[in-house]
């Protein structure tokens, strides 16, 4: 798999509103935000298994479901 290059624009939200529980039981969300001139660069490649490298963050980055 040829690696994919993707990015993701960071964003400041200045309110969210949680509005009440509908019948399936989620709820309304309506959010005020700023989006900002920073963003993450992610490359995806094929690994072969379920794996997230963040270089720099320490501990589990990926939790296999019980």
């Amino acid at each position: 798999m040829t690696p994919t290059e993707l990015r993701a624009p960071a964003k400041l939200n200045l309110c969210l509103y949680l509005g009440p529980r509908r019948d399936d039981g989620l709820h309304e969300l309506a959010s005020i935000f700023e989006p900002l001139s920073l963003e993450d660069r992610l490359v995806v490649t094929d690994a072969g298994r379920d794996e997230v490298i963040c270089p720099g963050v320490t501990g589990l980055n990926l939790r296999p479901k019980p």
